[in-house]
């Protein structure tokens, strides 16, 4: 176990999370709004609504994170299986009565697919062409209310889906933190830009990335949110990543305050 015991990754992987808990809600919000996704299933003529998140192998070794979700909410099933570049990934797959109980939770937490999740969950099956609504209701989702600021624990979800933090290894320095979002979704990396600082720019056709700086001329900002984040991520890699960052931050802090003797 690499988790500190007083985070929120420790309690979740162990168990010892309470059955209601405001944190991994919030947390799981930003997961959702990354690597979550939602549509319509037909099944024997009829449609259905599911709901799922998927980790790769990459992203999470023996997918330790998801699997905890899953059995934390006693919600939806999990499955594997193989991408096209035979990398394995595990599947939280929800039905939609279980989807509704989920969204139930997190919903008010979602600030990327608030509206989208919303707009499926209560669509009436019966009714119109599903594909051209779900389609429509994607481009056009958003937050149903602004928040007034991000909660450190969707960061995390969302820093632990669709971020990253980045060392210049052959050097060991840090440089920053990222997250990448479509152009409909510019507003939540301009969100993080009013919250957190950091610059907005082009990162390929049809996307957008907001980026941070984390070294050592970042410390006052730096040291303090990397703590907030260490104690909500649940993704071991990013996990040690943060640490690894801490440390070098912690120790290029302690050298900048050695006080140079005075000799008389």
């Amino acid at each position: 176990m690499i988790f500190d015991t007083n985070t929120l990754g420790y309690k979740l992987v162990t168990g010892q999370l309470k059955k209601h808990s405001e944190q991994l809600n919030k947390y799981v919000a930003g997961l959702l709004d990354t690597d979550g996704w939602i549509g319509f299933e037909f099944t024997q003529g009829k449609a259905y609504v599911r709901m799922g998140l998927r980790q790769a192998a990459t992203v999470d070794g023996d997918f330790q994170m998801l699997r905890a979700v899953q059995k934390h909410y006693q919600l939806g099933t999990i499955s594997y299986g193989f991408q096209a570049n035979d990398v394995s990934f595990c599947s939280w797959r929800l039905s939609t009565k279980h989807a509704n109980m989920l969204f139930g939770l997190v919903g008010k937490h979602m600030r990327i697919k608030q509206s989208h999740f919303k707009n499926i969950l209560e669509f009436d099956t019966t009714q119109g062409d599903l594909k051209e609504f779900s389609r429509l209701s994607r481009e056009n989702t958003g937050w149903l209310k602004r928040p007034k600021h991000l909660s450190y624990a969707y960061v995390a979800g969302l820093l632990d889906g669709d971020g990253c933090y980045r060392i210049r290894k052959k050097e060991g320095k840090i440089t920053t933190m990222c997250v990448k979002a479509a152009i409909n979704e510019e507003f939540i990396l301009l969100k993080l830009q009013e919250d957190f600082g950091g610059s907005i720019n082009d990162h390929s056709e049809g996307m957008k990335c907001w980026r941070r700086g984390l070294g050592k001329g970042h410390k006052a900002f730096s040291i303090p949110f990397l703590k907030s984040m260490r104690k909500y991520s649940c993704i071991e890699g990013k996990y040690l990543k943060i640490n690894e960052m801490l440390r070098y931050l912690q120790a290029a802090e302690t050298k900048q305050v050695e006080i140079t003797p005075v000799v008389i």
